[in-house]
């Protein structure tokens, strides 16, 4: 990591918490992020747009090429000592462990070895913008999700 873990830079209520960090333009990602929302009834995870300034920052901690946009981030316990990032298929599997209504998906998941888990969703990302299409802006959080979003 290029800069201290607990970092005072960051804001009070990153700190310790796990943070997704999603394409802001894919339509396939704002829907994935909209399924967090609805079912994250715990709010476990914050949520940030790769393309934000908080997200290309938190990203750059983890040296993430900050010009792809092909895949998806958790930064688990943001801001300590105990900081990690997951990635493709690994994040998709933890947000799934970690809300409820997907859990059983996760536990299904996990029968697979990592290097399939990825080949697939390497695969998806791949062919997202033709299959699902593209916006030109990010997702607007209504006044009730506002609280689960960084920027």
């Amino acid at each position: 990591m290029t800069q201290s873990l607990q970092d005072s830079k960051l804001p009070e209520r990153v700190i310790g918490r796990d943070i997704v960090f999603f394409d802001g333009q894919c339509v396939l990602c704002n829907g994935a992020m909209k399924s967090v929302l609805e079912n994250d009834q715990k709010k476990h995870f914050l949520i940030c747009a790769q393309q934000s300034e908080m997200g290309q920052r938190l990203l750059s901690r983890h040296n993430v090429d900050l010009s792809s946009l092909k895949t998806i981030y958790v930064i688990r316990n943001c801001g300590t000592a105990n900081e990690s990032i997951l990635d493709r298929g690994r994040a998709v599997l933890y947000l799934m462990q970690n809300l409820d209504k997907f859990r059983p998906l996760a536990a299904i998941g996990r029968i697979f070895p990592a290097p399939f888990i990825d080949f697939f969703y390497k695969f998806v990302a791949n062919i997202r913008y033709r299959v699902f299409g593209k916006t030109e802006t990010c997702m607007m959080p209504t006044p009730e999700e506002r609280e689960h979003f960084l920027e």
